[in-house]
């Protein structure tokens, strides 16, 4: 799954990824690039390694999307507290 999205971003670089959220539109390329740096990031700041668990606490926005690839490229396990769509529990 951690490859999906930069082969993804190598062979659609052009064609936008679309948000059901104000229109936003971003190409896979960007949201490939965004992944990678997450990665590099959790690596470096956090000294995450492969077979890691990081979790994330995110609503459902755009920024989950390269959260979620990122830890995964960083050869991490993702946990998440709760699933995309079921975050209103946590803003209560």
């Amino acid at each position: 799954m951690a490859n999906t999205l930069t082969t993804a971003s190598r062979d659609f670089a052009v064609p936008r990824a679309d948000s059901n959220r104000a229109n936003l539109q971003t190409s896979y390329c960007v949201l490939g690039s965004r992944s990678l740096r997450t990665a590099e990031r959790l690596r470096r700041e956090f000294g995450v390694k492969p077979g890691d668990r990081v979790g994330i606490w995110l609503k459902n926005r755009p920024e989950y999307v390269p959260a979620l690839f990122g830890i995964l490229q960083a050869g991490a396990v993702c946990l998440q507290d709760f699933a995309p769509g079921h975050v209103k529990a946590a803003d209560e």
